[in-house]
């Protein structure tokens, strides 16, 4: 529901909209943050945390060069910036320890939404192509496809 909610407001024109999306955004990777956090295996803080540098060094980046243009909206962006950081370090440290399915599938689904985020960014302040649009639906359709895939998968081997 966070999720369909903020991307319906991130389509809005106002700066109000985008506002709002990032808050709704950012309930929505909370939530998805707490659902694996019930899922993984505790591994250790170490490979978490070199696990999330490559995803902040990139999304950090591309908040800084958004910076201007965000106005209020800057703080709800840097919270999610930590937020899909974290969901990456998450799903790409838990891939590197355990290679299985299911951990493959959490890394897929985490790239894709990596990649749609930084599509959304590219269209929304550089370059907005009619063309974006329909890219953006079918990569944010294959993100949560994976990662229902990812959860349907794990409630197969807790069954097992």
């Amino acid at each position: 529901m966070f999720a369909f909610i903020s991307s319906v407001l991130f389509f809005g024109t106002i700066p109000e909209s985008m506002f709002y999306g990032l808050l709704t955004f950012m309930i929505f990777r909370f939530l998805t943050i707490v659902v694996l956090y019930r899922i993984i295996d505790h591994n250790n803080l170490f490979p978490l945390i070199i696990a999330t540098i490559p995803f902040l060094c990139v999304f950090l980046y591309l908040l800084s060069i958004t910076e201007d243009q965000l106005g209020v909206s800057f703080y709800p962006a840097l919270i999610n910036v930590f937020l899909v950081s974290f969901l990456g370090g998450i799903s790409l440290s838990n891939y590197i320890l355990n290679d299985n399915k299911r951990n493959s599938l959490l890394l897929i689904s985490t790239l894709i939404c990596v990649t749609q985020n930084f599509l959304f960014i590219v269209q929304k302040f550089y370059f907005s192509n009619a063309i974006f649009q329909p890219i953006t639906v079918i990569i944010y359709v294959a993100s949560h496809y994976t990662f229902y895939k990812f959860l349907i998968l794990d409630e197969e081997q807790k069954r097992v």
